[in-house]
């Protein structure tokens, strides 16, 4: 072939692969590439692979993961990226580091990292549809289904090592189950050296570049003898650990095998790798949240999926910390799942309960007209369940302060609800947890509670009874707002003599301790008034004199702080906040002793 021939061919061949290049790839090709891409390390995907596989699990057209994928998802969405919004204190912003071109890379070794960040809000949402669709998946499917779809998880036995949960090595299983079946010591002695040379660290660090034919049974590798068992046991041999935990046989280990998956599963739950606000938006991930809770509530298997619902409750009251606004979006959905029960269909949430949850979350005080409609609505809802469910088990975390105050405040709206509420088993050692105890950080509301339920005003009195130093008072003024709001929404006396007492000795020592710098500019005033009415011009003199005094004071007060120590200056704050706060504080007082304490009007 002359040499002019065969260029024009190549150049021919060259210009159509480049052409057939630059064609759009259909979405479905580019979710396979991407998902392909995503069970190795240092992934090179293009922003448009992990978009069309984000749309993939979203749709419910992929179902399905493995282990490595979502250690990779896991590493690649950990960092916070810039503008996603509601990322907490925890999502510390590690650096995602990517190289150039439509293919960015998430090799740490990289120079550059401002396209790895712009991948980041992307990673976020495939880790959390993809955990939560196939977690849903899986709760909703036959067990049968639910294991095949979960075969490529680790076996919680085989977790990235050589050894199993017990600590034991699979050579020691394998020696100890020949020597039940009386094994020749030359047999074990080979077996031995051979496995010395294959029980090394490297060759488990990644899964086997050829997948184990996947019609090997596990009733095979029984009797193939210790080989068979520890080919069984090693990490990686996804064929021998989905046969095993296949529930078909109906076996209880395999039952237990299905419900170890479906934990390390919802374990890959956290918002410190899904804290992107416009995934929580676009996707609906409070609502496939509340679709995962609905499918555990009517599981089978529900009184031994608390390792499951834990983490999706967890992930809520992370994200309804972290954004507030979700709780007028997602918790009636959230609500209504946690109502559903075995067996029945769960019952819509009234209407107006967004708005009505959104109030008491946020910390205000319920109207004194719609008291029995309240009442009507949690109880005949379902809503009083779910949010005493929630306290029992959320209750004392530090993140669930407008959990205690939506709890709090509706049982104190209503005393049938706060009976309802102490009947349910767990309710009363939940309002008594040591995080609500004297010394706790949520010990004002054990406080109130006790008031509530008839338990005693001590508590109470005593966490009032203190005011100084000054750095007591930002709390104490937190604490009379929460008591001002329980008052408002109760419309009946709540505090007794020794509250009442407690609440006039703090207006007295509010008085005392933090009035000082007031009562000095009144006496200056009148000081002020009284010479320029006497003297005249010449009064006029002296406050022009006593005016530049003060400016000096004020100099020499100023250098007066700068020669203060760190604790000295944080004091002086303290007490100047203090006083800053000491007038709502007495106003505070002064409604709680007038509509709190058997006196006045309460209709």
């Amino acid at each position: 072939m002359p040499v002019e021939g065969f260029a024009a061919q190549l150049i021919a061949a060259l210009e159509e692969a480049q052409a057939a290049a630059s064609q759009p790839k259909p979405a479905h090709l580019l979710a396979q590439a991407a998902y392909e891409k995503l069970q190795f390390d240092f992934p090179v995907v293009s922003e448009a692979e992990l978009a069309a596989l984000v749309d993939e699990f979203a749709s419910g057209k992929r179902r399905g993961v493995t282990a490595r994928f979502l250690s990779v998802l896991r590493e690649n969405a950990g960092s916070a990226a810039a503008g996603s919004g509601d990322a907490t204190a925890s999502s510390s912003a590690a650096p995602t580091v990517a190289g150039t071109g439509s293919a960015t890379s998430s090799n740490p070794s990289s120079s550059s990292s401002s396209s790895g960040q712009d991948l980041v809000p992307l990673y976020q949402r495939l880790y959390a549809v993809a955990v939560l669709q196939t977690l849903q998946s899986c709760l909703e499917a036959p067990e049968a289904a639910a294991a095949e779809q979960l075969a490529g998880l680790t076996p919680p036995a085989a977790t990235g090592s050589f050894f199993g949960a017990e600590g034991s090595s699979a050579l020691e299983v394998a020696l100890a189950a020949a020597a039940e079946q009386q094994s020749e010591p030359g047999d074990l002695s080979e077996l031995e050296h051979r496995l010395s040379q294959q029980e090394d660290d490297d060759s488990f660090a990644y899964e086997p570049l050829e997948a184990a034919p996947a019609s090997a049974p596990v009733q095979q590798t029984a009797a193939q003898g210790p080989a068979g068992q520890l080919a069984a046991a090693q990490p990686g041999n996804g064929s021998a650990a989905a046969a095993a935990a296949q529930p078909g046989n109906g076996s209880a280990a395999a039952a237990a095998a299905l419900l170890a998956q479906l934990s390390e599963l919802a374990g890959h739950l956290s918002y410190h790798c899904m804290s992107e606000a416009a995934a929580w938006r676009e996707l609906r991930l409070m609502q496939r949240l509340a679709a995962c809770l609905a499918a555990v509530q009517r599981h089978p298997s529900l009184p031994d999926l608390g390792a499951v619902a834990q983490p999706l409750l967890r992930l809520a009251v992370d994200r309804c910390v972290a954004a507030p606004a979700e709780l007028e979006a997602g918790m009636p959905a959230l609500l209504d799942a946690l109502g559903a029960t075995a067996g029945s269909s769960s019952s819509s949430a009234p209407p107006g309960f967004a708005a009505a949850s959104s109030s008491s979350f946020g910390g205000g005080s319920g109207g004194a007209s719609g008291g029995s409609k309240l009442q009507d609505a949690f109880l005949r809802g379902g809503l009083l369940r779910s949010l005493v469910l929630l306290f029992i088990q959320l209750g004392a975390q530090p993140g669930a302060e407008p959990l205690r105050c939506a709890l709090l405040l509706a049982c104190a709206a209503a005393r049938p609800l706060a009976d309802w509420a102490t009947a349910v088993p767990g309710f009363t050692a939940a309002t008594a947890a040591p995080e609500l105890g004297p010394g706790g950080a949520a010990q004002l509301h054990g406080a109130l509670w006790s008031v509530l339920l008839g338990g005693g005003s001590s508590a109470l009195a005593a966490l009032l009874g203190d005011a100084t130093p000054a750095d007591k008072v930002p709390a104490l003024f937190q604490a009379l707002q929460l008591m001002a709001d329980v008052q408002a929404v109760a419309r009946r006396p709540l505090w007794d003599g020794e509250v009442a007492a407690a609440l006039r000795r703090l207006g007295d020592t509010l008085r005392q301790q933090y009035s000082k710098p007031r009562d000095e500019a009144e006496a200056a005033g009148a000081a002020s008034g009284s010479g320029k009415a006497a003297a005249g011009a010449a009064g006029s003199e002296k406050g022009l004199a006593g005016e530049q005094g003060e400016a000096e004071r004020d100099v020499q007060a100023d250098a007066a702080k700068l020669a203060l120590g760190a604790e000295e200056q944080a004091s002086l704050l303290a007490a100047r906040r203090a006083q800053q706060l000491q007038p709502a504080c007495l106003k505070l007082v002064k409604d709680l002793l007038q509509h709190g304490g058997g006196s006045g009007k309460h209709d």
